[in-house]
Order: structure tokens, then sequence, then C-alpha cells
């Protein structure tokens, strides 16, 4: 018998020892409620996050595109032969792209053109900024400035099509090939 009352006990034992090693109702509803607490706190953070984070790609984006702009008319101001500034207009003549047989120069117009909505810098009446995917850039300022016979201001400013970021870019560029005070 003393087996018998021996083996009860056992079984009588692990079902309490099973009963207990479980999770009660009580238990389960403190741990989701302090899993909705921290989730309602790491959801606004996270949204904020994602926010900065789109921010920033937009603001290198448009940084990217404008300074690719400046640095393309720098570089055509400082082989320029002659040049000329009129309005928003920078007009650059060089020999820079030209086959040296042929003796030719190239006429480069730098401007702004705003015909599909968007203000676009434009050189030869192609595009430079305005199209990129990462950021659909709106030109809001175009400056040229003479400051000396060989030396001009240029100063771009620009926005996102959200007009959330805002960007201006200057700089001053000295043309080498200039040996004389005279422009277009």
């Amino acid at each position: 018998m003393s087996r018998l009352k021996h083996y009860c006990l056992k079984i009588f034992y692990f079902k309490i020892v099973f009963r207990e090693n479980g999770y009660s109702l009580v238990a389960l509803l403190i741990s989701l409620t302090l899993h909705v607490m921290i989730a309602s706190c790491v959801v606004p953070i996270a949204d904020i996050a994602i926010k900065q984070n789109t921010l920033l790609v937009t603001r290198i984006a448009l940084q990217s595109e404008m300074r690719y702009a400046l640095e393309r008319i720098v570089q055509d101001f400082t082989f320029a032969k002659k040049f000329d500034i009129t309005d928003d207009t920078l007009t650059i003549i060089t020999d820079l792209y030209i086959d040296k047989d042929r003796k030719e120069e190239k006429k480069t117009i730098y401007r702004i053109d705003n015909t599909k909505g968007i203000c676009r810098l434009t050189c030869d009446f192609q595009p430079m900024t305005g199209e990129s995917k990462m950021c659909n850039s709106t030109i809001t300022g175009l400056t040229f400035k003479r400051i000396s016979a060989k030396s001009i201001f240029i100063e771009i400013c620009a926005s996102d099509k959200d007009k959330k970021v805002f960007l201006k870019l200057h700089t001053v560029a000295t043309a080498l090939n200039i040996f004389n005070e005279n422009s277009l």
C-alpha cells in the first residue's frame, strides 16, 4: 500500500508543479499591458526617426545635385575666353570641348528654365537639375555677379518639391584664359 500511496503522491505533486509552471491570466494581462506601453513609446520615436531620415536623404540628394551644377559652371568658367552676364544668364565662350584642329569656340549658356512647371538650371537648354529620382529640386534663385574682369560670384538657391529642404550654395570662379578686359 505504501507503494500505491507513494505513486499517488507523485502524480499529485506533478500536477501541482505543472500547474504552477504555466502563466496565470493576471500575469498575461500585466505582460500585455507592459508590451503595449513600450510599443506606444517606441512607435512615435520610430516615426520621428523615419521622417528625419527622409529629410536627410532629400537634403543630401539636393546638395549633390546643386554641387554638380555649381562645379560644372565653375569648370566651364575656368576655361572661358570670354563671358557675359545678363539677368540670370551666364554666357561663356570657350574652346574646352572643341577639337583643336577645327579652331572653333563653343558658346555655353547657363540659365533658369521654368517651361515645364519646375524651375531648373539648364546648360545649353539641357536640364542640369530638377529631374533626379531622389529629389525633384526647384531652383529658387540663380545669381551671377561680375567681381572683376576675370572673376564672377555664383549663387544657386534651391528647394525640394515639397518645400521642406532649402539649400543655398555659392562660390567665386576665376577664368584662366582671359587675358584682356574684353567680354562678349
